[in-house]
């Protein structure tokens, strides 16, 4: 063995190329094997891999008869000590490092036939795709050329990327390999340089974001139009939807630090939380106008103070022709102020309730509040708390509605209005159909 090393090396440099002629080509046979996918970031549009290549040619000056040497026909030498080619990754990230190091060991066969088996850990450029996020598949690939040999002096053949080795990842599961040559013009030679694409395809494993992603942001959508359920009277009307809304743009604040800032393809995940919360602030606003409404005065003092024939002083006795026709007039105005301006007159079975307003009696006035007041022998205004009470137990002014004014004097507000259901069966239906479609496509 001592002899046979001695005799190989004595008179070799690694320096030229390894043939006898030099109008000869070194063929060169590349293949990879993939080990790890360890991280594809896509914020970074990196993708960390590891393995080792497997690279074979033929050197002529490595040659001997096992008979001469112990039928020795296998030899082990240092990369260092041969000539190698110069193989890179070309879109390695990081740096642009030849294969392998000082102790990586070279296979030698009596025939000069070169095996050459180099590690690597590498983070390559992958364009990522993130039109599905999270539903994607990533295209990625490992470009290996070589440095400066052209096609006039090396002919490299790159074969197969082999999946046999590959530990399962986690989040990523390789479906699909193949390798691609092309040809690249170089500065310094007419002669074309080949570059091998050792490409993989890679499906994300979509069940953690489905469970801590997709799912949540569907759930809280069908919270938005809920809230245009909720009593206004109850207090939680706006917190419920300010609450949606907050919760889409912390889940859109997730999403943006995961995405890489690229404008060229957008995510149909991210178009469906921004459709989110635009629909959030929406029933927002819905939500507000629908409260402002359900604030308006629900009390008949101040319609009835200008509408009441009577108000100025004593019901007649015999009321007149007149005054019935204006009772029933006031009656009709009464009711359709309330069928505009309240939301309890949308639900048809709810009773209407009212506050009655008694005649004033001589002596009497009423303030810019619509309360009584008596006037003293000094010309000042005294609030009559007498006169206040003992109008609520006094029988009503309109007999057929005095069942429906007994026992409150405020118009109770309807739960659910038809306007509330209308504006809730909108927003629910809208919330439905973009929750499928999204679904739809992102599958698809």
């Amino acid at each position: 063995m001592h002899a046979l090393r001695q005799r190989l090396l004595s008179n070799y440099s690694g320096h030229v190329r390894p043939v006898l002629r030099e109008e000869s080509v070194v063929h060169i046979n590349v293949s990879m094997y993939l080990l790890f996918i360890l991280d594809l970031d896509l914020k970074a549009q990196t993708l960390k891999s590891s393995g080792y290549m497997d690279v074979v040619w033929k050197d002529e000056y490595l040659v001997w008869e096992p008979a001469e040497y112990a039928n020795i026909t296998d030899l082990l030498l240092p990369q260092t000590t041969i000539w190698l080619p110069d193989l890179i990754v070309s879109n390695d990230v990081r740096s642009l490092n030849f294969f392998g190091t000082d102790r990586t060991q070279a296979h030698l066969r009596y025939d000069g036939t070169v095996t050459w088996q180099p590690d690597f850990l590498l983070e390559t450029g992958c364009n990522v795709d993130i039109f599905k996020y999270p539903f994607d598949s990533q295209v990625c690939g490992l470009r290996v050329v070589s440095w400066m040999m052209t096609g006039q002096y090396m002919s490299v053949t790159y074969g197969t990327l082999h999946m046999d080795t590959v530990v399962t990842n986690g989040e990523f599961l390789l479906t699909d390999t193949r390798t691609e040559q092309t040809t690249l013009d170089v500065s310094y030679s007419p002669v074309k340089v080949t570059q091998g694409s050792f490409i993989v395809v890679l499906q994300r494993r979509y069940s953690f974001y489905l469970l801590s992603t997709v799912m949540p942001l569907a759930a809280f959508s069908l919270l938005s139009p809920l809230a245009l359920l909720v009593p206004a009277d109850s207090g939680e009307k706006i917190t419920l939807s300010v609450t949606v809304l907050l919760t889409n743009i912390v889940f859109m604040g997730t999403l943006s630090d995961s995405m890489p800032r690229v404008s060229d393809t957008v995510s149909v995940f991210v178009l469906y939380a921004s459709l989110q919360i635009i629909l959030s602030f929406t029933a927002v606003i819905v939500n507000v106008v629908a409260l402002c409404i359900s604030r308006l005065p629900t009390t008949i003092n101040d319609f009835r103070h200008h509408h009441h024939p009577h108000q100025d002083g004593e019901h007649d006795s015999k009321p007149t022709e007149a005054a019935n026709n204006n009772d029933i007039i006031n009656r009709k105005l009464r009711r359709l102020y309330i069928d505009l301006f309240h939301p309890s007159a949308m639900a048809g079975d709810l009773k209407h309730r009212f506050q009655w307003s008694p005649p004033l009696k001589r002596g009497h006035n009423r303030d810019d509040r619509g309360e009584v007041t008596a006037t003293d022998a000094v010309g000042q205004d005294v609030a009559d708390d007498s006169q206040r009470k003992e109008s609520d137990h006094r029988p009503s002014a309109c007999p057929e509605e005095e069942e429906e004014e007994r026992g409150g004097g405020w118009v109770q507000s309807a739960p659910i209005g038809r306007r509330d259901r209308l504006c809730f069966l909108t927003m629910f239906l809208v919330v439905v159909c973009v929750n499928v479609v999204t679904i739809v496509i992102l599958v698809m």
